[in-house]
C-alpha cells in the first residue's frame, strides 16, 4: 500500500534499540522506532506500550497526517490506535485477525478449541501462564530449563481477582480502541459479522473490503501428466493444521503413492504447544512423499506455486482472508481447504472439508490425486480496486471529522 500510494508508515523494529528514525529508500517515508521487548516485560506491556504511543505522537505531528490507517495493534499497543482521535485526526483500522477481542489473536484456548469470545473468566483461564508470571519466575524456569513446565503448572491454576481483572481491563481496553476508530475494515465478512456480533463495533462504521496481492504471482505453468503435487504454505503452528494434513497424507492409497507433499512455513513457538513444529517436522520425514522446504522468500513465490498443483489450507481456527489461498488461485491452482471463517469467501468453488476431520481431508485428497496435475483459471486481486475502495473509506472518515479530503496522504 505504501508503495502504491508513497503513503508514510510507522512501525516498530523490536529487534534492535534505536531512535526513531525516518527512512525514503524504499520510496515513501518509513518512519520506525526501534524497541525490543524487554527481559522483564509483563502481560500489559502486550498491549500498553507509552513509548510508542509517544512516538507515534511525534511522526503525526512532524509529517501533518491528515488520517491514521492502522493494521495492527500487535507491538504497538491500543492506546496508538486511539491517538488519533485525542489528537483531532481520522483513524481507520483494518482488522487482519482477531487481536483487539483476544491476546491470543486467534479466538483459540489453550487446549486449541475454538472460542466463544472474550470474558473474563474465560481469558483469564487460556492467559494464565502469562497472568501470573513474573520476570522473576522466568528467569528461574530458563535457569533451570523448566520453563515450559512452569507455563504448564501456572495454567493449570484457577485465576483469582488479580487476573481477573488484568484480563478484564485488556478486553476493556481493546474494546474502546477499536470503538475509537472512525471507521473498522474487514477483508472477510465473516470477521465483520462476528465483531458486529460482540458489540465493538456499529454497523455503519463497519466495512468489508477485501485485500490486494502483496506482490504479483506468475501464473503456473501448464502441467505435464504426472502424479498430483500437494502443496502447503503458512506457519507449522497447531491451529493451521498442518499436522492433519500430514497424517491425512500419511494415509492415501497404495496407488496414489506417487503423490508428493510439500510443506513450507516459518516453525515459530506455539503458546502452551512450544515443541509443536518441531514433532512436525520430524513426522513429515516419516512420511513417504512428504518434505518441509522451509522458508521462501519473495523471489521464490511464482516458483513455488508453479511446481504444486493442489494447495491445501487445514486451519482448525477461524481463518480471517489468508493471503495465501489468493496468491494459489492467482496462479491458478486447485484449493482444499476448511470450511470455516472467512476462508469459503475467497474461493467458492474449491473443495471443502470440515476442520481437523483426518478422514474427510484423505478423501479430498484421494480426489484431487486420482485427477493428476492439472490448473484451474487463474483470478487476480488488483491493487487498484483496493486503492479506490480505500480512497472512498478515507474521504468518509474526514468529511465526518469536519475535514476537507485530502485525498491519500
Amino acid at each position: 500500500m505504501a508503495q502504491a500510494t508513497r503513503a508514510p508508515v510507522f512501525t516498530r523494529d523490536r529487534g534492535r534499540a534505536s531512535p526513531l528514525a525516518c527512512d525514503e529508500s524504499s520510496g515513501f517515508p518509513l518512519w520506525t522506532l526501534g524497541l525490543p521487548i524487554p527481559a522483564s516485560a509483563v502481560f500489559e506491556d502486550t498491549w500498553r506500550i507509552p513509548a510508542v504511543t509517544d512516538a507515534l505522537r511525534k511522526v503525526l505531528t512532524r509529517a501533518s497526517i491528515d488520517l491514521v490507517h492502522e493494521h495492527h495493534a500487535a507491538h504497538l499497543g491500543f492506546e496508538a490506535v486511539s491517538l488519533g482521535k485525542a489528537l483531532g485526526i481520522p483513524v481507520v483500522f483494518t482488522l487482519h485477525d482477531a487481536h483487539m477481542a483476544c491476546a491470543r489473536g486467534q479466538w483459540v484456548n489453550r487446549d486449541l478449541e475454538r472460542c466463544e469470545g472474550p470474558e473474563p473468566n474465560r481469558c483469564a483461564q487460556c492467559l494464565g501462564p502469562h497472568l501470573r508470571a513474573t520476570p522473576a519466575l522466568a528467569r528461574v524456569g530458563r535457569a533451570l530449563g523448566l520453563a515450559g513446565l512452569g507455563r504448564r503448572l501456572l495454567g493449570g491454576v484457577p485465576p483469582g481477582k488479580s487476573q481477573l481483572d488484568r484480563a478484564e481491563a485488556r478486553i476493556l481496553a481493546g474494546r474502546e480502541a477499536l470503538r475509537a476508530a472512525d471507521s473498522v475494515l474487514s477483508p472477510s465478512r465473516y470477521l465483520a459479522d462476528r465483531m458486529l456480533n460482540l458489540g465493538w463495533v456499529e454497523p455503519d462504521r463497519m466495512h468489508v473490503v477485501d485485500l490486494p496481492l502483496v506482490g504479483p504471482v506468475v501464473p503456473a505453468p501448464t502441467a505435464d501428466p504426472g502424479p498430483v503435487r500437494f502443496l502447503f504454505v503458512g506457519s507449522l503452528l497447531p491451529t493451521k493444521g498442518p499436522q492433519v494434513l500430514v497424517e491425512a497424507f500419511a494415509g492415501l492409497p497404495e496407488e496414489l503413492a506417487n503423490a508428493t507433499l510439500e510443506i513450507f512455513g516459518p516453525a515459530p513457538g506455539f503458546d502452551g504447544v512450544p515443541a509443536f513444529a518441531e514433532s512436525l517436522t520430524r513426522r513429515i520425514y516419516q512420511v513417504p512423499g512428504s518434505r518441509y522446504g522451509g522458508v521462501f522468500d519473495a523471489d521464490a513465490r511464482s516458483s513455488v506455486y508453479g511446481q504444486a498443483d493442489v494447495l491445501v489450507v487445514p486451519s482448525t481456527w477461524e481463518e480471517n482472508s489468508p493471503l495465501v489461498v489468493r496468491e494459489a488461485a492467482a496462479a491458478g491452482l486447485r484449493i482444499v481447504a476448511s470450511r470455516v471463517g472467512g476462508l469459503p469467501e475467497l474461493v467458492p468453488g474449491a473443495r471443502w472439508v470440515p476442520p481437523g476431520d483426518i478422514e474427510a481431508l484423505r478423501e479430498a485428497l484421494q480426489e484431487e490425486a486420482r485427477k493428476g496435475r492439472g490448473r484451474t483459471p487463474c483470478r487476480s486481486w488488483p491493487m487498484e480496486p483496493h486503492v479506490k475502495a480505500l480512497a472512498s473509506v478515507y474521504e468518509s472518515a474526514l468529511v465526518n471529522n469536519s475535514k476537507s479530503p485530502a485525498g491519500l496522504r
